[in-house]
């Protein structure tokens, strides 16, 4: 009876073993050769429904298996992963059966409306495990090199607070992105803001708060499932005019193995390239201030689209942009010189000199922590300290004078009460 019974410990904990969700954490990935990164992946990929589809799931796990790279290759699942409810069942009978095989390089799992179809998407927890983050949230953020990585929620009905000005989520978002030093921004999320997909597949227009504090904190690119098509926007703001300066550009790639979407009569504004009958993956190659990306088709199939982009990436940034004193004090602004150098140039290829720091406002001044030198990749501190005058508020800007390309910068300063109409500058 004794061995029986340490030998059914014995099994219990060898199933244990086998089928507890890897550990997440941040990858081994070289600090600084190769210089860039590449991630792979789509949405709406495997119907364990019907089963009609899994070839095609089978085809695009194919694609990213057959493109092995240690260390630097990385897997992000755009949501609607396992049909038709996401459940325990849907993810082994038909997920694990397909991208199943690369689970251990999918660094970004995200979460798809599908998901929530049965358990609060228990199963899209139970398979991911630590991967898949916080399961009250379902949102997320990591650092790999130079970029900012940001994984949303955009089953604003099921989040907690929704996705609103002002709920949990959007509040995250925004210090998050306040905090980031990267110089390059991708966010990851199911449903997108804009889209040309028929097929019950609508704008989903509560994500606008998201996208309006990606585009404020100068993020690149924006990546959604949901339409089972392929479809590429030219950069947008948050009201959906085209902008070439700041826009962020919207890839939609729901062509992970599901059935296709045909698109509407009308197309979307900014549209610039559509595809509705091939399966394939996305290629993002993460570059030190740029990002290429490329569609790649399925076996037997040849539509493609490619391309690269520089990122909105300025040489340094000065955080938090603005300060508010509500009495006399010091508070501290961070200078980080961004710039990802090249491996073979060496950290004194981009080292910034800085030549002044200076405040505008007699009520506010300045402790230059930094010196006259920053090598790239490095951070610094400034204290700026403030000492109410008779009349308030008082309004300044702390700026910072150097050889950027984006020189000066600027710091906004407020006391003792609101700055209406900007505030001085030099």
């Amino acid at each position: 009876m004794k061995m029986l019974r340490i030998t059914v410990l014995l099994l219990v904990a060898l199933i244990g073993i086998l089928f507890w969700p890897a550990k997440k954490s941040l990858p081994d990935v070289p600090p600084l050769f190769p210089n860039n990164l590449i991630l792979m992946g789509a949405g709406d990929i495997a119907d364990g429904d019907t089963f009609a589809n899994l070839p095609n799931a089978a085809a695009t796990a194919n694609l990213i298996d057959s493109y092995v790279s240690p260390n630097t290759v990385f897997v992000f699942a755009d949501g609607d992963l396992a049909y038709e409810n996401g459940t325990d069942g849907d993810f082994a009978k038909a997920y694990g059966l397909t991208w199943g095989r690369i689970r251990r390089k999918t660094l970004f799992p995200v979460l798809g409306n599908h998901e929530y179809n049965a358990l609060n998407a228990a199963g899209y927890f139970n398979y991911f495990g630590p991967a898949a983050d916080d399961p009250t949230k379902g949102y997320y953020s990591m650092d790999l090199r130079t970029w900012h990585i940001v994984v949303l929620n955009s089953e604003c009905s099921n989040v907690l607070g929704g996705c609103g000005a002002g709920s949990p989520q959007e509040v995250w978002l925004k210090n998050d992105l306040a905090a980031n030093t990267q110089g390059c921004t991708l966010a990851l999320w199911h449903e997108p803001r804009y889209t040309s997909s028929s097929g019950g597949i609508n704008p989903n227009s509560d994500v606008q708060p998201l996208w309006a504090d990606l585009y404020n904190y100068d993020a690149e690119l924006v990546v959604n499932g949901h339409a089972h098509n392929y479809e590429r926007f030219a950069p947008q703001n948050p009201n959906g005019i085209s902008d070439s300066v700041r826009g962020l550009t919207e890839v939609v790639a729901g062509t992970g193995g599901g059935a296709l979407f045909p698109f509407n009569s009308t197309i979307a504004a900014n549209s610039l390239v559509r595809n509705n009958d091939t399966h394939g993956v996305l290629q993002l190659t993460l570059g030190t201030a740029s990002f290429d990306w490329q569609f790649m088709p399925i076996a037997g199939q040849t539509f493609t689209d490619s391309g690269t982009k520089a990122c909105h990436v300025p040489a340094v940034t000065l955080n938090p942009p603005s300060l508010s004193f509500t009495s006399a004090g010091t508070q501290t602004v961070t200078l980080y010189n961004v710039f990802a150098f090249p491996f073979s140039s060496g950290p004194y290829h981009q080292m910034l000199s800085i030549s002044r720091i200076l405040t505008s406002n007699g009520a506010f001044s300045q402790t230059n922590n930094c010196g006259s030198w920053l090598f790239a990749g490095h951070s610094c501190t400034i204290n700026v300290t403030y000492t109410p005058p008779p009349s308030l508020p008082a309004c300044g800007t702390l700026v910072l004078f150097d050889d950027a390309d984006n020189n000066p910068q600027f710091v906004n300063l407020s006391g003792g009460g609101t700055c209406s109409g900007g505030v001085p500058r030099f």
